[in-house]
C-alpha cells in the first residue's frame, strides 16, 4: 500500500494481514492531509471507549486538528494503521525524549477495528522502530479506572510508577519496556511493587458480585493480593477472581474506616454488592478520598484468576 504523506516501513506493509502500519512523514504537506482524519478517527475510538460508567470523559475524545497538527509540528511522530481500503483503524502518537526514551501517547483503536489486534500491531512497528533508532526504552501513561494497564501488560510493559491524575479523580501508571527485550507477558506485572503504607484494598468478584478485603502490613502487592484470595478461601468464597488493588497513600484516613458500613460479612472478607459496576468507591477510588489511588483493574468480564497463596 502507498498512502501519501505515510512512510512505509518494508515489513510494516502486510497486506495478506489486511492491516498497513505507516509513519506519517513531518513535512507540512503531509500534516495538512492527515492532521484531520486522524483527529477525527481518534475523537471516534475514545468516544464512549470506557468499560466501566461514570468516568470523567477522556482527552482524546476532544482531539481536535489543530492539537494533532501542533504536536506533529513539534516533534510527536503519528504511526496509523490502515485496513486494506485505506481507512485508519487505529493511531498512536510518539513523542522522543532522546535519552529518556519514546513516550507513546493515546493509542487508539477505531470501534469497528477492535479486537483485531489492531493496538498491538501498532506498539509492535513502534518498538521495531525504535530498536532501528537504539531507543533504551519505550513508556507511555496509562489511566488505572479505565482498565487500560492490563492491556499493556499482555505486550510486555511493566508497572514503574502510580501516580494521581493531575486533572481528574483518576490514577495512573507509568510502564515501559525496553524494545529490544523479548515480551515477558504477566497477568501481575507489578509483583515487585511495594505498597506505599502497607495496606493494600483488594477487589474480587465471584459472578457479577463484587467482593472487598483490606490487607494490612504487606511488603508487595502481590503478597497483599494472595493473602486476600487466601481468606476468600477460609471463609468459603470460591472461584474468586480479582477485579482490581488500590493503594492508600500516606496522607489520609485507613481504608477501613472510609469503606466502613459497605457490604455484610466479616471484617476480613466483605460482599459489597450484587453489581460491581454499582459500586462507585471501587469504580473511582479517589471519590471516596483524593489519597486513595486505583493501582490495578481488569475490566468487567476479564478478571483475572486469584493467585494462590501458595
Amino acid at each position: 500500500m502507498c498512502i501519501d504523506g505515510l512512510l512505509p516501513r518494508p515489513d510494516a506493509v502486510d497486506p495478506a494481514g489486511g492491516l498497513t502500519v505507516l509513519r506519517l512523514s513531518a513535512d507540512d504537506t503531509a500534516i495538512r492531509r492527515w492532521a484531520e482524519p486522524i483527529a477525527a478517527a481518534t475523537r471516534r475510538a475514545y468516544a464512549d471507549s470506557d468499560p466501566v460508567p461514570g468516568l470523567p470523559p477522556p482527552d482524546g475524545a476532544r482531539s481536535s486538528t489543530g492539537e494533532g497538527a501542533a504536536e506533529l509540528r513539534n516533534g510527536v511522530t503519528a504511526w496509523v494503521a490502515f485496513e486494506l481500503d485505506g481507512t485508519p483503524a487505529g493511531i498512536a502518537r510518539v513523542r522522543d525524549h532522546g535519552a529518556g526514551g519514546w513516550e507513546v501517547r493515546r493509542l487508539a483503536t477505531v470501534p469497528s477495528s477492535r479486537r483485531h489486534g489492531v493496538g498491538q500491531r501498532i506498539m509492535r512497528e513502534v518498538e521495531r522502530a525504535a530498536v532501528d533508532a537504539r531507543i533504551p526504552r519505550v513508556w507511555l501513561n496509562a489511566v488505572v479506572e479505565r482498565c487500560l494497564p492490563p492491556f499493556y501488560a499482555r505486550l510486555g510493559y511493566h508497572v514503574i510508577e502510580h501516580w494521581p491524575s493531575p486533572d481528574k479523580m483518576l490514577s495512573e501508571v507509568t510502564m515501559q519496556r525496553a524494545p529490544d527485550a523479548r515480551p515477558h507477558p504477566a497477568a501481575f506485572p507489578w509483583s515487585a511493587v511495594a505498597p506505599p503504607t502497607g495496606t493494600v484494598v483488594c477487589w474480587f468478584t465471584v459472578g457479577t458480585a463484587l467482593l472487598l478485603a483490606i490487607i494490612d502490613g504487606a511488603d508487595s502487592v502481590i503478597a497483599a493480593v494472595r493473602v486476600a484470595a487466601n481468606r476468600m478461601a477460609l471463609a468459603g468464597v470460591r472461584s474468586p477472581r480479582l477485579a482490581g488493588v488500590d493503594l492508600p497513600t500516606g496522607d489520609m484516613p485507613h481504608p477501613r474506616r472510609l469503606l466502613a458500613g459497605l457490604g455484610d460479612g466479616t471484617a476480613d472478607v466483605r460482599r459489597i454488592a450484587d453489581d460491581r459496576l454499582s459500586v462507585r468507591c471501587h469504580l473511582t477510588p479517589r471519590t471516596v478520598h483524593t489519597g486513595l489511588l486505583a493501582f490495578w483493574r481488569l475490566s468487567p468480564g476479564h478478571e483475572a484468576a486469584a493467585p494462590s497463596w501458595r
